[in-house]
């Protein structure tokens, strides 16, 4: 059985402080290029009304039950701190040597200052255990 939510709804229920929202996706179809489009059109017209009105970004931003994974890190901190710093980067793999350090520094910094959990960056001998941990 789907479970389908409209966004409206799905917002109602997380501002109600519904932690658990596990639904079936029974439409596994890729996206329309019209889709994408429209949720970029969506995006920007939404960017420019929130700045226009002066809105603060933290008050916006819907917080959402999940755990930490390296996705959401990159997605969530890294990506946004590449956007902030180097805005003519659209990737990491277009940060310099020093760059990548900069947003690494950062990061740790700012979240060890709000969590106290603070991570060394990866020493190449790290990355070979683990790579030889995982095969």
């Amino acid at each position: 059985m789907s479970l389908k939510i409209l966004v409206r709804d799905w917002v109602k229920l997380v501002e109600a402080g519904e932690s658990e929202l596990i639904t079936e996706i029974s439409d596994m179809t890729t996206r329309t290029t019209a889709q994408n489009n429209s949720l970029y059109k969506w995006e920007r017209e939404l960017a420019k009304k929130l700045n226009d009105g002066g809105i603060p970004f933290g008050d916006v931003v819907i917080k959402l039950p999940r755990e930490f994974t390296q996705p959401n890190i990159h997605a969530l901190i890294v990506h946004p701190l590449l956007a902030a710093l180097y805005p003519d980067k659209t990737s990491t793999a277009q940060l310099s040597t020093t760059e990548i350090q900069d947003i690494w520094m950062r990061a740790d910094k700012v979240i060890e200052e709000r969590t106290g959990v603070a991570v060394d960056w990866p020493s190449e001998e790290s990355l070979s255990e683990e790579q030889r941990e995982n095969g």
